[in-house]
C-alpha cells in the first residue's frame, strides 16, 4: 500500500496532466483530490490511463455524466475483466485504506445510479446520518458486481454511476470469481470497523456468505434479510442498530 504522502504526489501530478490539456476544472478537481484517501478511485483510474498515455479515454470519462451507462454486459463478455474495472480493483486491493469507523454497513447494489437514486438507499443513508449525529462513526459500503466494494461517498463518481450488471446476467463462474475478490478485500473493512452489518437480498447475501467463507479466521457478519417489505425491515435494522448502540457505554461497541 502507498503511503499518503506518495498518493497525494500522485494526485497532484494527475491534476497538472489534466490542466496541461485543458480538461481541469474544480468539479474534476473535486473529485480527484480525496482528503480521507488522499487520492480517489476516479483519480487513481485516471492517473493509470494517463501513464499509459490513453487520452482519448480520459477525455471520454471526464465527459461522461452520473447515471449515463457505458459499462455493460454484452454477451458473453466478463465484466471482472473490464479494462476500467480492473484499474478500480487495484485501487481497492493496492491503494484503498478505509477509515477506523464505528459500524460500517454493506448494501447491495442497485439498478439505479448513482447508488442513492435507490429509495432504499436513500432511507439506509439517512439512518447513517442519525446514527452518526449521536457521535457513531458509520461508513456506508455498496456490494457490486463488479467492483466488488464501493464506498457510498463515492457513487456519484464513474465507473460507479456508469455500469449496469443485472444479477440475472451472472454465470456460475462470475459468482465465485465475485465471492473470491471480495474475499481479498472484506479484510480491509473488517480490520478498520468495530461492527459490520449487511442488509441486503438473497443473491447478495449469498455471495457475501460464500466470500466470508473464504476468509482466514473469518468473522461472523450479521445479514439483515430485505424481505418483501425492504423498509419495515430497514426500520428494524435502524432500531436494532440504535438498541445497540444506547445500550453500550460510548466507545465500548464491538465487532459480532
Amino acid at each position: 500500500m502507498r503511503g499518503k504522502k506518495r498518493l497525494r504526489e500522485i494526485a497532484i501530478r494527475v491534476l497538472r496532466e489534466l490542466e496541461k490539456k485543458r480538461l481541469l476544472s474544480p468539479k474534476v478537481e473535486i473529485s480527484i483530490l480525496d482528503k480521507k484517501d488522499v487520492i480517489s478511485p476516479l483519480g487513481w483510474i485516471l492517473y493509470r490511463l494517463i501513464s499509459m498515455g490513453q487520452w482519448d479515454e480520459v477525455e471520454r470519462i471526464l465527459c461522461t455524466k452520473p447515471g449515463e451507462i457505458v459499462i455493460y454486459k454484452k454477451d458473453s463478455e466478463d465484466l471482472f475483466e473490464h479494462p476500467h474495472v480492473k484499474l478500480y480493483h487495484e485501487y481497492l486491493f493496492y491503494v484503498w485504506s478505509p477509515e477506523q469507523t464505528d459500524i460500517s454497513i454493506l448494501l447491495p447494489c442497485t439498478g439505479s445510479k448513482p447508488y442513492r437514486e435507490s429509495v432504499i438507499h436513500r432511507t439506509m443513508l439517512s439512518y447513517a446520518n442519525s446514527i452518526s449525529r449521536l457521535g457513531v462513526s458509520v461508513e456506508v459500503y455498496v456490494i457490486s458486481e463488479p467492483m466488488l466494494v464501493v464506498p457510498m461517498r463515492y457513487d456519484k463518481l464513474y465507473p460507479f454511476a456508469n455500469y449496469e450488471f443485472s444479477p440475472k446476467n451472472m454465470e456460475e463462474y462470475e459468482k465465485r470469481k465475485f465471492s473470491d475478490l471480495l474475499a481479498r478485500i472484506l479484510p480491509k473493512i473488517i480490520i478498520n470497523s468495530k461492527r459490520v452489518i449487511a442488509f441486503m437480498p438473497n443473491h447478495h447475501a449469498s455471495i457475501l456468505r460464500r466470500a466470508i467463507s473464504k476468509i482466514d479466521n473469518p468473522q461472523r457478519i450479521p445479514i439483515w434479510p430485505y424481505g418483501r417489505l425492504a423498509f419495515q425491515s430497514a426500520r428494524r435494522l435502524y432500531e436494532h442498530i440504535l438498541s445497540q448502540i444506547l445500550g453500550e457505554p460510548k466507545g465500548s461497541i464491538r465487532s459480532q
